[in-house]
């Protein structure tokens, strides 16, 4: 299991910040973001925001996909490629004086081992096999 948990917060991430993703379809992690389901949406820091979990699988028929999150005059760009990294995990926390957004780049989602396994998602490596992951970040 690989997953690469990037934070992202103010000034890129604010109310008025707009998230790109290449195509995926998305399924909410819980209760919570189950009632939530704007993933794409960012609104003003709240007391007592609770954290929300989207799981989005990405279209793995393209070479490269690109995420990009822009806001407070930046621009975020993560590109890589979907047949190494075919799952994107996004927390967002967008709470007083906790006001961020995890984007995460993985073969796996964060519920553990066991429910990858039960899943039959589980990745393996064979004795002696290598792999290499490739992702490209960018700030302007």
């Amino acid at each position: 299991m690989i997953l690469y948990h990037i934070n992202l917060g103010y000034p890129l991430v604010s109310e008025d910040s707009k998230l790109t993703l290449p195509p995926h379809t998305t399924k909410p992690r819980d209760p919570v973001a189950e009632a939530n389901p704007d993933y794409l949406s960012f609104g003003p820091p709240s007391a007592g925001y609770e954290p929300r979990v989207y799981y989005h699988q990405l279209d793995t028929s393209q070479e490269k996909v690109t995420i990009n999150l822009a806001g407070g005059g930046l621009n975020f760009n993560l590109s890589y490629s979907p047949q190494q990294l075919p799952r994107l995990a996004q927390w967002k926390l967008f709470g007083q004086g906790s006001y961020v957004m995890g984007i995460e780049p993985a073969n796996c989602y964060v519920d553990g081992r066991d429910k990858e396994r039960a899943a039959g998602t589980l990745a393996f490596l064979k004795p002696g096999e290598k792999k290499r992951y490739e992702l490209e970040f960018s700030l302007r």
